[in-house]
């Protein structure tokens, strides 16, 4: 009985992360039970989890990507030669780097005019949506669940010297610049009112907020590119970073509410 309510939890815990995790589980047992169930048989369970990390990497990079189309729905660059690319491995071996088309192709042109300007730089982009199914939720995230939206991630500085395409945590949230002397702290205005998990990703990180700074001139140049393509419908972001970077007019960017999480450790857009 503890085997199946182990099995049972461990589907949930994949299917959440990566959406297919689960399934290639369910697989992984019933192959492993032809497979591995001879009573001569050595090192059933290491064998079992090798066979699972087999199948799910097969699954992830050659089977999903063709079936995701025909939800109209394509993996963003992982390995290919770009100049969009993933901040963190987390994003594509879960699973968590489609888009649809249309919002690829507009990535596709605002990496290529950042990367005019800028070539030692690519765009980097952190969570997108899961390859199948609108309204499978991609948690933590309250909207990723259509494939038309997308988070990007900011440019930093370290020790005053440019971090090159690199971010400061695992997974590219977390980090927060937070509003300096005579900026509106919409953090503290959402807490107060209730809001507890509104910098919930922050406790996930163990990192000096004061080591990096963010690198203003290129964040605000992407937020360019991004406002002006009129394929982007919104773009979510902290009001202090909003008005510091000279968007204080730009409707298309706006405050994202105090339901979600502080957008001031990434840039979320959407069709």
């Amino acid at each position: 009985m503890m085997k199946w309510i182990l099995i049972f939890f461990l589907f949930i815990i994949l299917t959440i992360l990566t959406q297919i995790g689960g399934l290639i589980l369910l697989l992984t047992i019933l192959i492993g039970r032809i497979l591995f169930q001879h009573r001569l048989s050595k090192y059933p369970a290491f064998k079992t989890t090798i066979l699972f990390l087999v199948l799910y990497l097969v699954f992830t990079f050659l089977i999903v990507p063709p079936i995701a189309q025909l939800f109209g729905r394509s993996p963003l660059p992982v390995f290919k030669n770009s100049t969009l690319k993933p901040a963190s491995f987390c994003s594509y071996l879960f699973n968590r780097h489609y888009v649809k088309n249309e919002l690829s192709a507009a990535l596709e042109v605002i990496g290529n005019e950042f990367h005019y300007q800028y070539p030692e730089y690519h765009v980097l982009y952190l969570d997108a949506n899961f390859p199948f199914f609108d309204g499978f939720p991609l948690l933590p995230h309250l909207s990723h669940n259509d494939g038309k939206k997308v988070d990007m991630a900011f440019y930093y500085l370290v020790k005053d010297k440019p971090l090159v395409n690199d971010v400061p945590t695992l997974t590219g949230y977390g980090y927060f610049i937070n509003p300096q002397k005579g900026e509106f702290n919409q953090t503290e205005k959402c807490i107060s009112s209730g809001n507890w998990q509104y910098d919930f990703t922050g406790s996930l990180v163990f990192q000096d907020q004061n080591k990096y700074q963010l690198d203003e001139p290129k964040t605000k140049y992407l937020l360019e590119l991004i406002a002006k393509n009129p394929k982007i419908g919104k773009v979510f972001l902290e009001p202090h970073l909003k008005n510091r970077l000279g968007f204080a007019e730009a409707n298309k960017i706006r405050f994202q509410g105090c339901h979600s999480v502080r957008h001031d450790d990434h840039i979320h857009i959407q069709l």
